[in-house]
């Protein structure tokens, strides 16, 4: 990667979206990348009920510490839905579709390919990001609050979400193919 393309993002759930460049600006492509890439993060979390879900754990978590609550298993549980979610429309929005950007990644690489397989509608087309955030935002709104809502916040059990109600298992594979959205 060169130089001025030294650039990574993260999102904490307690503490938002975070870009890191090395050097170049958030001007060049991969910082205008990263930045939309993490703000997806952050969008998806503050709208789903899996994400709220995420948010109470990590504020508990950070008040305290020795209570039975797992932000890194509830993250795991969503990965695959976030991180194609936060790909594809990164890549679509700052990059234009232009998969150069990823180059340096695999993962990443296929996290867009997932997510661009996923519905029946061209790349370029605002049809597919609107259908895949339809999507992730489909699979991040189950149940997992009703545990929390039922127990309270001192059961362990009140964090458990069933396998069904996890959104990566919530994506695939699905009841009825995503391909749905054609008819629409």
């Amino acid at each position: 990667m060169a130089e001025e393309e030294q650039v990574f993002g993260f999102h904490r759930v307690f503490e938002g979206p975070a870009v890191r460049i090395a050097t170049g600006s958030l001007l060049a492509m991969p910082g205008r990348v990263a930045s939309i890439h993490e703000l997806a993060h952050q969008s998806l979390t503050d709208s789903t009920t899996f994400g709220q879900l995420m948010k109470l754990c990590a504020v508990l978590e950070h008040t305290a510490p020795e209570r039975p609550v797992n932000l890194h298993r509830l993250a795991g549980q969503c990965r695959t839905v976030h991180e194609s979610l936060a790909t594809f429309e990164s890549v679509w929005m700052a990059a234009d579709g232009d998969l150069s950007v990823l180059a340096g990644s695999r993962e990443y690489l296929s996290w867009y390919k997932d997510a661009a397989e996923a519905v029946p509608f061209a790349d370029h087309s605002r049809l597919k990001l609107l259908a895949l955030q339809g999507i992730a935002h489909a699979c991040m709104c189950g149940p997992g609050l009703h545990g929390l809502a039922r127990l309270g916040a001192n059961d362990p059990a009140a964090w458990q979400v069933a396998a069904a109600d996890r959104p990566d298992r919530r994506l695939e594979p699905p009841p009825l193919s995503w391909s749905f959205l054609i008819m629409v």
